[in-house]
């Protein structure tokens, strides 16, 4: 981890100082000036140079038009994921206005990224960029609040100091804050720095979360922009580069680098980027950029050398150049990954840790090892979730090419270390099975060399099961109830399918089951007597029916199912447009109520059809229950409040002391 880190940080060092043109699947950065005398000197860029290694001349300067308007006070950018918004912004927009002024006024520019205790960190970014640009001493741990924040920008446009705070990357800011209260506090926020004269507002997020921002219309005031803050007037789109410029970009990079490439390869490298889809793909270009450059290939002839698809083959050396830095012991592991992150219907499917972990063999440290490096390597997104974070490719361009060029090759691979571990195991019970005969032979003068070898497999299988029944007894005595439930019962099953008779040995497993489910005091005793399986997301909610026969679960798969006792599937309700987080019977088992994210209720019958739908909250619904009589639902809500409602949809009382 630490020689990737080193690599990351060095390959960042060179771009900023022109020596390397391409910066794989990571941001732009702003350049600096190289002043060391042993190293060929460059002419120092201006913004406009800068921004033309980025190709968003035309997008800065509308961009900057916005900011000079004093009627445009909030601007929203937006594009796909791997457009090159952040790179726009830190080596585009922000050089720019670093060395142009805002009617003739320099402007107080303040960047952030990471919205955890967002407040705290904003105070301290204001408090560095006033000391940076009007050596204004400011103790940022005074700007503690929001209003302490506001006071010093209301000061600031008291000083004639025009400021610009780009919030980046801010889908993550719903993400850590997911409680009404704090994203209320951040609409109070934006709606009170509109309404400063020299402040001016950059929200830049992904479009697959751009209606979040709905939210802040309802929560807040905003007044200032028609409370319209998806209007065209503030929206602003980035999307991928056309082919003129894509040529424009890799000739401005590579112009202003150490690494520079023939005229005839640009063309063609230009043609290929743009095959799938006529446009190219900032991210693309800079993976393709980056490994052209890691194997300085500057001509055409080199690059054909390549083979029939020399872009596909660039990016599968990238992926494997990023998996090396995983560790020769983790590279396996590192392209399953890869293949985890995939599906068969050739998409990105988001995966947490845990999810990663069973559906193969990793260790947690080693899987934690290979996530950081692919996420700082930018070849994996990281969207942080409650409860857990989750995983994303980067990009939907490499699912194709990580499943049709390297998918077989990984699954044979795997099938094959399978296969070396087999045997192994086998060569091991060999050997304790010969010491054993021999033993038997000194004693008793027994001699059996003539064992079959479908036998020694069997045994070895039973070897392994003896061994996690004993791991399933240690685990329950020393307090790992379930581990040990867990381990205990796939012994058990391993027993039945290998029709492991009733022996001395094979008691073990049977012990071992009863020590997990049978524990030595009454308040530890727990046993499983059934399961139901077939949602495809987390169960949130379960519900008894009043008989006693009917089991409800709600899940994030965004049903509700009925099962009977024996694990039968009896009917899968759909209807919600989000997770159902909470779900109850009536009283007189006739009525089934959920709750869900979508911010509603539902009632339904038993055969799954809708009978009502109440509204009424303003957030995530997230438990539901019916009054003894059944004439009354109460529901609570992310929105602080409960209400109870008749079943006729009337709403009865709306509590609001949360």
């Amino acid at each position: 981890m630490k020689a990737f880190e080193y690599k990351q940080s060095q390959k960042k060092i060179e771009q900023e100082f022109g020596f390397q043109a391409f910066i794989g699947a990571n941001r732009l950065r702003h350049r600096k000036q190289n002043i060391n005398p042993t190293f060929p000197k460059f002419n120092p860029k201006n913004s406009t140079q800068e921004t033309s290694e980025t190709g968003r001349q035309f997008d800065v300067e509308e961009l900057l038009k916005r900011l000079r308007d004093n009627q445009r006070k909030l601007i929203v950018v937006y594009g796909q994921s791997g457009v090159g918004k952040s790179s726009m912004l830190q080596a585009g927009l922000i050089p720019a206005l670093e060395q142009k002024l805002i009617d003739t006024r320099h402007v107080v520019l303040v960047l952030q990224r990471v919205y955890v205790e967002w407040v705290s960190r904003l105070g301290k970014n204001l408090a560095e960029q006033l000391q940076k640009t009007k050596k204004l001493a400011v103790n940022s741990d005074t700007l503690n609040s929001t209003e302490a924040i506001l006071a010093q920008l209301q000061n600031n446009d008291k000083l004639n100091l025009p400021t610009v705070i780009i919030f980046d990357q801010f889908e993550e800011f719903f993400f850590e804050n997911t409680e009404p209260g704090k994203k209320r506090e951040f609409a109070q926020f934006l709606q009170d720095c509109l309404n400063i004269h020299l402040t001016k507002i950059i929200l830049s997020l992904r479009e697959d979360y751009i209606h979040h921002l709905l939210e802040f219309n309802r929560l807040g005031d905003l007044e200032v922009i028609n409370n319209d803050i998806l209007s065209k007037d503030i929206l602003y789109y980035l999307g991928n580069f056309s082919q003129e410029q894509g040529k424009s970009v890799i000739q401005e990079l590579t112009k202003n680098s150490q690494f520079k490439i023939d005229e005839n390869l640009t063309e063609k490298l230009v043609k290929d980027l743009a095959q799938e889809t006529e446009d190219i793909r900032p991210i693309e270009l800079q993976i393709v950029g980056s490994q052209l450059q890691t194997e300085n290939i500057t001509t055409i002839e080199k690059y054909q050398e390549l083979g029939d698809n020399p872009k596909a083959e660039l990016v599968e050396r990238y992926l494997a150049e990023v998996v090396k830095y995983c560790g020769e012991e983790n590279e396996k592991s590192a392209w399953l990954v890869l293949m985890l992150l995939t599906d068969e219907n050739n998409t990105r499917p988001l995966k947490t840790q845990a999810e990663l972990v069973k559906e193969s063999e990793f260790k947690v440290k080693e899987l934690e090892l290979v996530l950081n490096i692919f996420v700082e390597s930018g070849l994996v997104f990281l969207s942080p979730e409650k409860p857990a974070n989750r995983y994303q490719l980067v990009h939907d361009y490499l699912v194709a090419f990580i499943r049709q060029r390297k998918g077989p090759e990984i699954l044979e691979e795997l099938k094959q270390e399978k296969s070396k571990r087999q045997q192994l195991q086998k060569r091991v019970v060999r050997v304790s099975v010969g010491a054993a005969l021999g033993m038997a032979v000194l004693a008793g003068g027994m001699t059996i060399f003539a064992l079959e070898e479908h036998k020694e497999s069997r045994r070895a299988e039973r070897q392994t099961i003896i061994a996690e029944a004993n791991e399933s007894r240690g685990l329950s005595i020393s307090g790992e109830r379930w581990d040990g439930l867990m381990t205990a019962m796939e012994a058990r099953q391993k027993q039945i399918d290998d029709q492991f008779e009733p022996t001395d040995k094979a008691s073990k497993i049977t012990n071992a089951l009863r020590v997990a489910v049978y524990q030595r005091n009454k308040e530890e005793k727990f046993r499983e007597r059934n399961r139901l399986e077939g949602h495809e997301n987390r169960v949130l909610s379960v519900a008894f029916s009043p008989d006693g026969e009917t089991i409800a679960s709600a899940s994030d798969d965004k049903t509700v199912k009925l099962w009977d006792l024996q694990g039968k599937l009896l009917q899968t309700i759909t209807g919600h447009e989000n997770y159902v987080y909470g779900v109850a019977f009536s009283p007189d088992g006739e009525t089934i109520a959920s709750a869900s994210r979508d911010k509603t209720v539902k009632l339904w019958d038993l055969q799954g059809k809708l009978l009502q739908t109440i509204t009424g909250h303003e957030n995530w619904v997230n438990a539901i229950e019916f009054s003894p009589g059944g004439e009354t639902i109460a529901s609570a809500s992310d929105d602080k409040t409960v209400k109870l409602e008749k079943n006729s949809s009337k709403q009865l009382l709306n509590l609001r002391k949360h």
